[in-house]
């Protein structure tokens, strides 16, 4: 089965700006199995730790502790998942970007950003893209990560 990952949006009824507890009770409901992992950002300028619920070790969903609201879906190769314009992870890149001729390289992150709302990470050794990730549209804002959004 084929789901799409829409950017500022979400993936299925797992949707940005949804809280912790709510995406925790939509994916117990449905039985699907998943993990959770605290990536600890004391080092950080706001030291809000984020909450990454992993499901099937290939999605995974990004909260921060400042509100606990989801902030960004990441999903890996393996998946049945694309984006609407048919980028999926685990395509040849060269491809990926005749799609989305919006798709810049940002050499600080070595990633490619879309217009679109969304960004692919890529592996050089295989010439394919890694993942692709959708975020709330505040995710560049100055103030991000004091979770006023």
């Amino acid at each position: 089965m084929k789901y799409t990952l829409i950017p500022y949006k979400g993936l299925g009824k797992l949707c940005l700006y949804e809280s912790y507890d709510k995406v925790l009770s939509v994916l117990d409901e449905t039985g699907i199995d998943y993990s959770i992992a605290v990536q600890d950002n004391s080092e950080c300028t706001v030291n809000y730790n984020w909450r990454i619920v992993s499901i099937n070790g290939c999605i995974r969903l990004f909260f921060s502790e400042g509100n606990y609201k989801l902030f960004k879906i990441c999903a890996t190769e393996g998946t049945e998942i694309s984006l609407p314009n048919g980028i999926y992870a685990g395509m040849k890149l060269e491809d990926a970007l005749k799609l989305d001729s919006s798709l810049q390289f940002d050499e600080w992150d070595e990633i490619y950003i879309s217009a679109e709302g969304y960004y692919l990470e890529d592996s050089l050794e295989t010439e394919k893209v890694v993942s692709i990730n959708v975020h709330v549209k505040e995710i560049d804002d100055a103030d991000f990560d004091y979770c006023r959004w």
